[in-house]
């Protein structure tokens, strides 16, 4: 559960097999691959007006129930209390694990309505967790909200025109609604502060380390990719037990053999809209290659490869071609990431390209006209020996 925009908030990237440490992996993972910038544009103002009103409505209606459950509050309700409060919990862990899963690894960005609105935080929050730490409570919390309404408004709804009798009969159920509502509420919020690593409160660590709610450890485990495992993230009470009972790999080898649709399918295509360092240092390679290729076709002149025919020439064009517009790419792209992780990295990026530049002309220099290690050959031989 994730949404896209604004403020504060630390984190980590979570990609690697080990649950530990703070890696930085680059563009493989963050906002500044390419998806995760997609998906953040998609964020609208029509999507931030509904956040603005689920949240209002639902605030109002949780303060309005709670009043009611205070008026009519009686010490024979105690034990049943505590079990309705329990029982809450877990059902909104579960309901976090069935919809996280359920958005994570079925339905598409594309489709009409759900998918810009509910889908695409879940496929963003994939290739940037730290995007949840950005946003501020409104983005956080909206969608959330919106799913409370309509019980809290029910429950409202008998609170004003139920006798007292018949509350005071129905009232372990109704603390029973309101703890769920409660946490299903601050699921995503939960969410948020087990991405968050610095500036939290400390009744919240304090929580997290007695794993009341999600602890950051916890959900690491989740954010190994491909992300098959550990969805609850209200508390994570029933992720042991349901990864032991293979719930929800069953579940989706059920839907698989029934409608033939790959889980995760359109999650991993988000995932592979990279900019990523890795895939920059592939095209850096072959950029290399290409010029490694222009260097020796050089060093045999006048008879390199192919000479006097056209696919020698077609060759040697491509060549500089592909070594040109490789290199040129590679470098623009390392500008643009270094860019957004922050002013000074653009700097000394610069200060980096033109130290080379520097470095390379100092050896150049006495190379060439000192020590005449490079010679001109004979520009009027042109024959090749057999």
């Amino acid at each position: 559960m994730a949404s896209t925009e604004s403020k504060s908030g630390s984190s980590e990237n979570f990609h690697t097999p080990e649950p530990s440490g703070s890696d930085q992996p680059g563009a493989r993972w963050g906002p500044q691959h390419a998806g995760a910038r997609e998906l953040a544009e998609l964020y609208s103002p029509g999507k931030r007006c509904q956040e603005w009103i689920s949240v209002l409505l639902c605030f109002t209606l949780m303060a309005f129930n709670f009043c009611y459950l205070v008026t009519y509050f009686h010490l024979g309700h105690t034990w049943y209390i505590l079990l309705a409060i329990v029982a809450g919990i877990l059902t909104a862990d579960f309901a976090s694990g069935l919809v996280h899963w359920g958005a994570d690894t079925w339905g598409s960005v594309d489709l009409p309505i759900v998918g810009k609105a509910f889908i695409r935080p879940f496929r963003e929050h994939h290739i940037d967790p730290t995007a949840i730490t950005r946003h501020d409570f409104i983005e956080t919390n909206g969608d959330n909200c919106m799913l409370t309404i309509i019980p809290l408004a029910n429950m409202a709804a008998n609170f004003l025109m139920l006798s007292p009798a018949e509350i005071y009969r129905d009232y372990p159920w109704y603390c029973y609604v309101f703890a769920l509502a409660i946490f299903v509420t601050l699921t995503n919020q939960i969410h948020k502060w087990s991405h968050t690593y610095f500036g939290l409160p400390r009744w919240v660590t304090f929580l997290q380390d007695c794993h009341i709610i999600l602890p950051r450890k916890h959900h690491r485990v989740h954010h190994v990719s491909p992300h098959e495992t550990y969805f609850c993230i209200t508390t994570g009470w029933l992720n042991y037990p349901l990864e032991k009972l293979g719930f929800w790999r069953n579940l989706e080898d059920l839907i698989q053999s029934l409608t033939g649709e790959k889980p995760r399918s359109d999650d991993l295509r988000w995932a592979q809209k990279s900019n990523s360092l890795v895939f920059l240092g592939v095209l850096c390679l072959l950029g290399s290659v290409f010029g490694g290729y222009n260097m020796s076709m050089a060093a045999m002149s006048p008879c390199p490869l192919l000479q006097d025919t056209p696919l020698g020439d077609a060759i040697i064009v491509l060549s500089w071609v592909f070594f040109t517009g490789l290199l040129s790419y590679v470098k623009v792209m390392v500008g643009v990431i270094l860019r957004d992780r922050s002013h000074s990295a653009l700097v000394w990026c610069g200060a980096a390209v033109q130290a080379g530049s520097l470095l390379g002309s100092v050896i150049m220099f006495p190379l060439v006209n000192i020590y005449h290690f490079f010679q001109s050959g004979d520009a009027c031989n042109t024959i090749c020996p057999l």
